[in-house]
């Protein structure tokens, strides 16, 4: 059953004039925005990574991101997406 996560990316409205906008990667679930990634954002990065590191992420940084739940819950979500993708891909 899927967790209705999808991955959009999308240039930002936000722009000086003559210039585009930043590339930002919008984390959705079930339509609803869970975290916006511009540009830069360290946590693109993550993006990358399979679910096994992200989890030894999740693991070894659980302190830290027990006072940045936001933080937290962006990597769930990409950790939740990765597993999803990898699923639906299996035969």
């Amino acid at each position: 059953m899927g967790t209705g996560l999808r991955l959009e990316n999308r240039r930002s409205g936000r722009r000086k004039a003559g210039t585009p906008g930043l590339e930002e990667t919008v984390i959705l679930r079930d339509d609803e925005e869970v975290a916006v990634l511009v540009e830069g954002d360290p946590l693109r990065y993550a993006l990358e990574l399979p679910p096994e590191d992200l989890k030894d992420l999740l693991r070894a940084f659980a302190p830290v991101l027990e006072r940045r739940a936001d933080i937290r819950q962006t990597l769930q979500t990409i950790v939740d997406f990765k597993e999803e993708e990898s699923s639906a891909r299996a035969p």
